[in-house]
């Protein structure tokens, strides 16, 4: 019933642009690309700036079509037309709870927080051949004042969990209870968590990696 309800929603839009803009018969933007431009996100008002062109007779810029908007949206460069789509601070906050490999993702103006369970073994194998195992919730806060982001790498050079190396005011701590409790549990996490002015945040898979490496620099202030 959603996805009924979103067709006939793009197609009242559609079909309100095209009633709009008579300009369109003769214009640059097919149905096609009204359609390519509302699954990009662009506005109405947006998609009318682009499509909008001037009367065959008089000199006029081509609104791009959606192939070439297409190659434009994979670079990495930042539009500068005022009708160009552009990515708010609120489209970077969503796009990083969605991609670091975490819980509680929370983000300000100032800095970044987020929660993942680290599990590490310490201490000696017993008889039968097992180490003890603990595992701890660790709240990380990364404030972007300055923040250097540096390289977006997998933890062991070409496999491994994938992650955005960043150095600046950051902090970790332990938060509730460990998993089992035992007393050299507590300092062998410690020890296990980053120090410092430098740490590596976890990203899922499937997420483009770049693109969130590139949303990090924009929250730098």
């Amino acid at each position: 019933m959603a996805l009924l309800a979103g067709r006939a929603s793009s197609f009242w839009i559609i079909g309100w642009i095209t009633l709009i803009l008579p300009s369109l018969c003769w214009g640059e933007c097919s149905h096609k690309d009204v359609e390519f431009y509302l699954s990009k996100g662009f506005t109405t008002a947006q998609i009318t700036a682009l499509c909008t062109a001037a009367p065959p007779s008089e000199t006029h810029t081509p609104a791009p079509t959606s192939e070439q908007a297409e190659d434009s949206s994979l670079s990495d460069t930042t539009p500068t037309s005022p009708q160009a789509a552009v990515v708010t601070q609120d489209d970077g906050h969503e796009l990083l709870k969605t991609a670091i490999e975490g819980y509680d993702i929370s983000l300000s103006e100032s800095a970044l927080h987020y929660t993942r369970k680290l599990c590490i073994e310490y201490g000696e194998e017993d008889l039968f051949g097992f180490t003890p195992k603990v595992c701890a919730n660790i709240r990380s806060m990364i404030g972007f004042n300055d923040l250097d982001v540096q390289k977006a790498h997998r933890k062991y050079l070409i496999y491994g969990p994938r992650q955005i190396k960043v150095k600046g005011h950051i902090e970790h701590e332990i938060v509730g209870d460990l998993e089992p409790k035992h007393p050299d549990a507590r300092q062998a996490i410690l020890n296990k968590i980053d120090t410092g002015d430098e740490t590596d945040i976890p990203i899922r898979e499937g997420i483009p990696i770049e693109r969130v490496e590139a949303t990090l620099k924009k929250l730098v202030i």
